[in-house]
């Protein structure tokens, strides 16, 4: 194992290299003699952006911190029954992979909002917006899941308290005019 190996210390707060003295063992348990019991390996890789090794994402270039909205897990469970209805053969891990993309376009379609708009947002909008793009792709994923989108922002027209987005505070979003977004691995604190 090759891989580049950093310590998390006990309570998660923040990151240290491994020493050069890193053991992995048959079984696939790594240690580091010079790291006390508690702390955790951690496999990692950093972006290189121009050849410079890059920890962090630049706030307002690649990142921006905004107004958040997501779902209870209720509201979660209601989306995922709609969705259901009209993609029964779809897998539950293939439903919730939709709602991820629904919430993450929440986030999209809200934007950042003033602290005197009200808390509260339906998912309707959204849920159309996620549809349209759905459907220009034009693959038959994206068409059945751009059908399933539509039958849920009906019935959160029909029923706007029962799909309620609400503000979670500020977040990291990715920047509109972002090149990488956000990958996995990423460390955004």
């Amino acid at each position: 194992a090759k891989e580049r190996m950093e310590w998390l210390e006990p309570g998660g707060d923040s990151l240290h290299p491994a020493s050069e003295n890193v053991i992995v063992h048959a079984n696939g348990d790594v240690s580091d003699p010079a790291k006390p019991p508690g702390w955790w390996p951690s496999v990692t890789s950093w972006p290189n952006v121009h050849g410079e090794e890059r920890r962090h994402k630049v706030m307002g270039t690649e990142v921006q911190e905004q107004e958040t909205y997501g779902v209870d897990y209720v509201t979660g469970r209601d989306i995922i029954r709609c969705l259901q209805d009209v993609l029964p053969e779809y897998t539950e891990d293939d439903l919730w992979e939709i709602s991820d993309r629904l919430m993450v376009q929440v986030n999209s379609t809200y934007g950042p909002m003033p602290p005197e708009l009200a808390a509260t947002q339906n998912i309707a909008l959204a849920a159309e917006d996620l549809a349209e793009t759905s459907e220009r792709r034009l693959t038959p994923y994206d068409t059945a899941v751009a059908k399933a989108l539509w039958s849920l922002a009906a019935k959160a027209r029909l029923t706007p308290e029962m799909f309620a987005a609400h503000r979670k505070g500020f977040g990291v979003v990715c920047h509109p005019m972002s090149e990488t977004g956000v990958k996995a691995g990423d460390l955004v604190v």
